[in-house]
């Protein structure tokens, strides 16, 4: 699926936050990481669709990221709500190793190993803040030098954020982007 013409691509800069993106995002400080351009699809309107959320298929969108060398060591995707009225909860919290990782993530993918979520499942759980509220849901991608899974950090299939967040240890950042979405119901 070629996502590079998508009409919204938020870039976030170690350096200096968004630059030449319509739209929400967030900046992410670290010293010495690249910038990651993240783009979906079916979040380019800078909101989710229902079909990605509670209130239709749930289904996990498509994720496109540009800027990441050939020999990175893996890649890893969190979608958290920081907006949620208990903290920070995660939806989505996956990745992939492989040297010349592709620069997307099908929501079908075999080559992924999925964490657990905040609804207590392992996967994608869209979406699904309370009624009459706009929520901001953070889709953020890290590329690592060192893969994460049994060659590497040991993650397996049902990870937690925590877990996920303890072995994307700060010198193993190559680069870092986020795209942000809203959702209300």
């Amino acid at each position: 699926m070629a996502l590079a013409g998508a009409a919204l691509t938020m870039v976030v800069s170690a350096c200096g936050g968004p630059t030449g993106s319509p739209g929400p995002a967030a900046t992410i400080s670290s010293p010495g990481v690249a910038r990651l351009t993240v783009s979906s699809l079916e979040l380019q309107s800078g909101r989710f669709p229902t079909d990605e959320t509670c209130s239709g298929a749930n289904h996990a969108p498509n994720v496109e990221w540009s800027g990441v060398s050939a020999d990175a060591g893996a890649i890893a995707l969190e979608l958290v709500d920081h907006d949620a009225p208990g903290g920070s909860f995660t939806h989505w919290l996956v990745f992939v190793d492989n040297a010349g990782i592709p620069g997307r993530l099908m929501s079908s993918a075999n080559n992924t190993v999925q964490g657990s979520n905040s609804f207590g499942r392992v996967g994608y759980g869209g979406p699904c803040p309370p009624a009459g509220q706009t929520h901001h849901y953070h889709l953020v991608v890290t590329a690592l030098s060192r893969p994460l899974g049994t060659a590497g950090a040991g993650l397996k299939a049902g990870f937690s954020r925590a877990q996920l967040e303890a072995a994307i240890q700060a010198d193993h950042i190559i680069a870092r982007g986020e795209l942000v979405a809203t959702y209300s119901r």
